[in-house]
């Protein structure tokens, strides 16, 4: 039985931090091989500058209304005073 579990920790750590990276960099650098070979074809180039909502209108914006916290005060956790007699 302790074979089974340590061989599973070593196999779920194996896949989590060696396979699913790796993996990861390679379907990553398929995407941008296809993307050059398939960009002029198909939409517009990844620019990190683009926006493509540039030209829409935006809603206007006022002044900004800036709310003050109010002021609580701290409550005593002291009892009330009862007055001399």
């Amino acid at each position: 039985m302790a074979i089974a579990v340590i061989g599973g920790l070593i196999v779920s750590t194996v896949l989590s931090l060696v396979f699913v990276p790796s993996f990861f960099l390679v379907m990553d650098d398929v995407s941008r091989l296809l993307g050059k070979i398939f960009g002029r074809f198909f939409g517009k180039p990844d620019d990190p500058g683009f926006d493509e909502y540039q030209d829409a209108p935006r809603p206007a914006q006022g002044p900004l209304k800036s709310v003050a916290p109010t002021s609580v005060s701290p409550k005593s956790s002291a009892p009330p005073a009862v007055a001399a007699e």
